[in-house]
């Protein structure tokens, strides 16, 4: 395989030659986003003169019959069209502006730039195709010396035909026309001498089969980068002082990457949805939003935050603490437990909610109630209330957004409202509470999901009372036997209870082991106790699930009520 590597500068790529799109190739499919990439890159290295663009590798087939005479070279892009195409077209709309200015040597400085004389004084436009064949007439009339057109729209009109009126390449020159047109003739050189200084690696092949056999392994697919990954090269890529880049690297491996270890793709995740509003689950969705909302002079800023938040974000997905621990006693409560309950849809408003309080806009004593709420609420709606919590996502990106943007008590008003207006009734609540069961011989109730919703319920039951949300170790009392019917299962007939006092009572009948209960731990165990000790006849299933649910419900509505009265003053 013959092939040649050069590194060379745009101008260099628009010497003496003219360029042909294979008629297999597709058309031009660059849109708003990409030209708008193009400007900020230049404009990026018009700010830093010692970093010039980067635009990637050409390949190429040279052309060994030349028909364009003495002193051309003709190649065949076979990767590439898409940049070349559209340095062509930003350079157009440089040369017009500069005749608009009527800055004559400017443009006539750029005529050998869109066109190729051969030795026999023959012209050519750099890049010849029969996809658009309104370019050639195009970039004539802005070369010739009989330009008579006073304005972009016109020139467009002489170069169409009707199927050609709205092509891609006229969009491309609006866009272009209409974000220089508004900059001075400076500005507007400055941004031709980045074009024209900007990089690429040229690889040329002597034949078409190897040319694409370059393209092949070029664009074979290896291992598809994460998201932050990609973050990662943008930060460092325009990061400034470069001097500072090393700093800057160790920065991402110390404050995010060890930080946070396997929950990085996460926050990412949870990052653009907390300080964008946004979520996605196409390949590298949050990249594109990071990139598209922080420019490339803001990268600096854009790393700060990142670190900054990934902090917090350490605390929420893994609260330690003790010795070692990372949080409060009451962000341990509620971090934990929605960690190991999958509550991890709320996790961009704890970003906001951390970042409030460190702020100083958020009191300690708000910001605990504010999380008991979300981790009760979570418990009512999800857990035990068996709603998708897909429904809240767009309360919480709303709300993370707005916290982390401009901080008030009115936001936080609209969040909790917003929350409790998606609450079932307390009825509708009470009947789906009512299905909760587990059983070690009934199939209907005898999965793990079963059994992790009636220690949520029960445990939940227990902190009411206690205000003490670690249980510790408990086994599920079945009051009567779980083998005796399958009613039993039921979380009307379930208890918290030590280990060895649940195998002593081991298929008793109720009115035989109630007695045990008054020796439990456990505060809810005991009231059993002291409500059917004399009568434990009068126990329902039924009854007592109903009072279980409407007491959850009820505790939901007092923390509710607080939070909202802390919020009105």
């Amino acid at each position: 395989m013959a092939f040649k590597t050069e590194d060379k500068k745009i101008a260099g790529l628009l010497d003496k030659r003219v360029y042909l799109i294979p008629r297999n190739q597709r058309h031009y499919v660059w849109t708003d986003e990409n030209w708008k990439d193009l400007l900020e890159d230049l404009s990026f290295s018009i700010t830093n003169a010692s970093r010039p663009h980067f635009l990637g590798s050409i390949v190429l087939e040279k052309k060994g019959d030349n028909e364009k005479g003495a002193g051309v070279e003709i190649f065949s892009i076979i990767d590439g069209q898409q940049r070349i195409t559209t340095i062509l077209l930003f350079l157009s709309v440089v040369m017009l502006l500069f005749k608009e200015h009527d800055e004559k040597e400017k443009y006539e400085g750029l005529k050998s730039y869109l066109l190729t004389t051969n030795l026999s004084n023959q012209t050519f436009i750099k890049l010849e195709t029969d996809q658009y064949p309104y370019l050639d007439g195009f970039i004539r009339r802005i070369c010739g010396s009989d330009y008579t057109y006073s304005n972009l729209p016109q020139l467009i009109v002489a170069s169409s035909s009707a199927q050609t009126k709205g092509g891609v390449l006229f969009k491309a020159i609006q866009y272009f026309y209409a974000a220089l047109s508004i900059k001075s003739i400076e500005e507007v050189e400055k941004f031709r001498d980045a074009l024209l200084n900007t990089n690429v690696v040229e690889i040329i092949a002597t034949s078409e089969e190897d040319a694409y056999t370059i393209f092949e392994i070029l664009n074979a697919r290896g291992q598809i980068l994460e998201d932050y990954e990609l973050i990662k090269n943008y930060i460092m890529r325009y990061y400034e002082p470069q001097n500072d880049i090393d700093k800057a690297k160790i920065r991402w491996e110390n404050e995010i990457v060890n930080m946070l270890g396997s929950y990085l793709s996460l926050f990412i995740k949870h990052y653009v949805t907390h300080r964008y509003a946004k979520s996605g689950n196409a390949h590298n969705f949050n990249y594109s939003v990071i990139k598209g909302e922080n420019p490339k002079n803001k990268v600096v800023a854009l790393l700060d935050d990142l670190c900054r938040k990934a902090s917090y974000y350490q605390i929420i997905a893994d609260p330690r603490n003790g010795d070692n621990g990372n949080c409060s006693e009451c962000e341990y409560r509620v971090f934990s437990f929605m960690k190991t309950n999958r509550g991890v849809l709320f996790r961009p408003v704890f970003l906001s909610l951390l970042h409030r309080k460190e702020l100083g806009d958020l009191s300690t004593s708000l910001y605990e109630r504010i999380l008991e709420f979300i981790k009760l609420y979570f418990i009512c709606y999800t857990l035990l209330g068996r709603e998708t919590s897909n429904k809240l996502a767009d309360t919480v990106q709303s709300t993370a957004k707005k916290l982390e943007d401009a901080f008030s008590l009115e936001i936080l008003k609209d969040f909790v409202g917003g929350l409790i207006r998606r609450l079932p009734t307390q009825a509708e609540f009470v009947n789906t509470f009512k299905q909760i069961g587990w059983s070690k011989i009934n199939g209907f109730y005898k999965d793990s999901m079963q059994k992790k919703r009636v220690q949520v319920a029960l445990s939940t039951l227990e902190a009411i009372e206690t205000g003490i949300w670690e249980t510790g170790e408990y086994t599920i009392e079945h009051l009567n036997p779980d083998s005796d019917s399958r009613e039993n299962a039921n979380i009307g007939n379930l208890v918290l209870l030590e280990s060895n006092f649940n195998e002593s009572n081991k298929d008793k009948p109720f009115a035989e082991k109630v007695e045990t209960y008054v020796k439990s731990r456990f505060i809810t165990t005991r009231n059993v106790y002291w409500r059917y000790k004399d009568t434990p006849s009068l126990f329902k299933i039924e009854t007592r699930a109903k009072l279980m649910a409407e007491r959850i419900y009820k505790e939901l509505e007092n923390v509710q009520q607080k939070l909202v009265s802390l919020l009105n003053i």
